[in-house]
């Protein structure tokens, strides 16, 4: 059986519910490829749980010096 059928999916509105970011920030990271997905048909999209794992596990928020 293929890891993704075993895996935990989430819709977008469930992963924002999850993560306590909203759900415009998780369409921005679908629409830009930074986030695994998974569609279904034409409309239903669900992100994988180990994909929310490695977003946050990696760190998703680069750092920058501001000022001298």
């Amino acid at each position: 059986m293929n890891d993704i059928q075993q895996e935990k999916l989430l819709t977008v509105r469930e992963a924002a519910e999850t993560t306590r970011m909203s759900q415009a920030w998780w369409r921005a990271k679908l629409r830009h490829g930074e986030v695994r997905f998974v569609r279904i048909g034409e409309r239903r999209i669900f992100i994988p749980y180990s994909s929310i794992e490695k977003l946050f596990s990696e760190g998703f928020i680069e750092s920058k010096k501001i000022g001298g």
